[in-house]
């Protein structure tokens, strides 16, 4: 996921969330919201784990 945000000085950058669990989500968004002083509204998307994976575990 890739969010662009400029703020009144024109000041640009990328964030990157490569992964957070379903009830983290609303705890990041408010907190980027804070540090842009907008709101933020992400398009999250569910990456379930490989089987393959969660079988060594």
């Amino acid at each position: 996921m890739n969010t662009y945000a400029a703020d009144a000085r024109g000041a640009r950058g990328v964030l990157h969330i490569h992964s957070a669990p379903t009830a983290l989500c609303p705890h990041v968004e408010w907190a980027v919201a804070s540090l842009v002083d907008t709101r933020v509204d992400f398009d999250w998307a569910q990456q379930p784990a490989a089987p393959e994976r969660a079988a060594q575990s």
